[in-house]
């Protein structure tokens, strides 16, 4: 799911993981791999653009 909107003269990108975690330890730090390179194309789009960002992981 993701959330768009503008607020304090900013545009703000919302991005929530809602996929279930996985069974064995190997394919949950695949998926975090293949999750992390993901963020770090947006970061570099981001900066680009002269903007600003900031992350979080969050618990279920």
């Amino acid at each position: 799911m993701t959330r768009i909107r503008r607020q304090f003269d900013a545009l703000r990108i919302v991005l929530y993981d809602q996929h279930p975690a996985h069974s064995s330890p190997e394919a949950s730090e695949e998926c975090r791999s293949r999750r992390s390179r993901s963020m770090w194309l947006l970061a570099k789009a981001v900066e680009a653009a002269g903007g600003d960002r900031s992350w979080a992981l969050l618990p279920r």
